[in-house]
């Protein structure tokens, strides 16, 4: 995995291009510590951001969310790995205000760090349930035939010209990742899908599991317009 790179601007975080990292569980000790559950492939990796931010309220639902590391990326070479965690777009519910981890470790399942400014244990607990997060730039560059799991969630998945729905998300089965692709709800709205209706009905029908196998099943992924071009049966 790479090492986490910074290279937004706060700009980001006003369009609301951010990543939760983690959430505050509650208070450690009494010098004002507090307890992390970390949202990243390897939980001590949340150390190693800058522009980190923060704010009050919950992580919007994270215990009933499907969860992914935030940092997890697929590539040619890409091995399912350990490491759960969630990634979404925060409430709009409070502001958001930089953060500065002064001390920091991992501690039973969890982590605890000392949060600069917080030095009493009511002040840390008065942060329980705040979210931490950070720009989507702040992640490390990828090659250019890797690519983030929250890049590729949402874009249209065509086995030809035949529309096979959306990356719903991704899952690691241990051999290979997975994409999870849901069929579109509104798909006479969709572009590049069949121009046969009985195609299109059946392209649309089922979820379906798409081994993330470049080269072999993975043809090409294109961010800008938003399409992975998969060698796939439709009717499988």
């Amino acid at each position: 995995m790479p090492a986490p790179h910074s290279d937004s601007s706060d700009q980001s975080v006003v369009d609301g291009d951010l990543l939760i990292l983690a959430e505050v569980t509650g208070a450690y000790g009494i010098k004002g510590w507090i307890k992390l559950r970390s949202f990243t492939e390897v939980a001590e990796n949340l150390f190693s951001y800058d522009e980190l931010k923060i704010r009050a309220g919950t992580a919007g639902g994270a215990s009933q969310q499907r969860r992914k590391p935030v940092d997890r990326y697929s590539g040619p070479q890409s091995k399912g790995v350990q490491g759960r965690g969630f990634q979404g777009s925060p409430q709009q519910d409070g502001g958001w205000r930089e953060l500065v981890f002064e001390q920091g470790r991992a501690h039973g399942k969890g982590l605890i760090a000392l949060v600069q400014g917080v030095s009493t244990r009511e002040a840390a607990e008065a942060l329980r349930g705040s979210v931490i997060a950070v720009p989507k730039g702040a992640l490390a560059p990828l090659r250019s035939d890797e690519f983030y799991w929250h890049q590729l969630e949402g874009l249209r998945v065509l086995a030809g010209e035949c529309n096979l729905g959306r990356v719903a998300y991704l899952m690691e089965t241990g051999a290979n990742d997975v994409l999870v692709v849901r069929p579109l709800q509104h798909a006479s709205g969709e572009s590049g899908e069949s121009a046969d209706p009985e195609a299109r009905k059946a392209s649309n029908a089922r979820e379906r599991l798409i081994p993330w196998l470049w080269g072999d099943v993975v043809q090409s992924v294109d961010l800008d317009s938003g399409i992975i071009q998969v060698n796939w049966d439709p009717e499988f």
